[in-house]
């Protein structure tokens, strides 16, 4: 059910505006200098979530995923 009435490329706009979205070059920067205990949820799990947990891979740091919380 729409109840505003909005199609893709509304709801995509609006995204792309509201700083919501995750550029990955940017998460890199953020993570090679986060120090903190790392855990990650939210997401396809094999989607945006496997991007996240790539990134982290890819600089050797060690996360856990709360499992609960994506699906």
């Amino acid at each position: 059910m729409n109840y505003y009435n909005y199609n893709e490329s509304d709801i995509r706009g609006l995204l792309e505006t509201a700083d919501d979205m995750i550029n990955i070059p940017d998460l890199m920067d953020f993570l090679k200098n986060y120090g903190g205990k790392i855990i990650i949820c939210g997401g396809g799990i094999n989607e945006c979530l496997k991007e996240v947990e790539i990134a982290l891979m890819a600089l050797n740091k060690n996360y856990s995923v709360l499992t609960k919380f994506t699906y």
